[in-house]
């Protein structure tokens, strides 16, 4: 069934463009003011990330989409910015809190930047790409 739009559950204020250019914004600036620690300090975790653009005005109206999907869709819109731009995959740089790691997710960020569909090793992948964002942002 069609959803109106007048539904609230449908209404978004901000597109996924929108969304991707304000994270990629935030992780280009993380990359160049904390690029003497990649691996930690130059990293969002996805609650971070989801936080800073809350504080932007950029947080997601589909009160049905769980955090987790919503910042799915940002990571998405991002890697279309990325390949767009010829830059290096930075959902890299996005890491879950618990493992410090992407998730399963990167792969698809992957897939829309390079092309690649079979990631074997998704963290050592991530890893090269960190480099190659801090080293785009100095």
């Amino acid at each position: 069934m069609p959803v109106a739009t007048s539904d609230p559950l449908a209404t978004v204020e901000h597109t996924e463009q929108e969304w991707g250019e304000a994270a990629r914004r935030l992780i280009a600036m993380r990359a160049f003011n904390r690029r003497h620690d990649i691996v930690r300090a130059a990293t969002y975790t996805y609650g971070e990330l989801y936080a800073e653009l809350t504080i932007m005005g950029l947080a997601h109206r589909k009160v049905a989409i769980p955090e987790r999907d919503w910042m799915g869709r940002v990571l998405y819109a991002l890697a279309v910015i990325n390949k767009a731009n010829r830059e290096p995959c930075m959902g890299a740089m996005v890491v879950r809190q618990d493992t410090r790691e992407v998730s399963k997710g990167y792969a698809e960020a992957v897939h829309i930047v390079y092309g690649v569909v079979d990631l074997k090793r998704l963290e050592d992948h991530a890893a090269v790409e960190r480099l190659k964002v801090v080293a785009m942002f100095r």
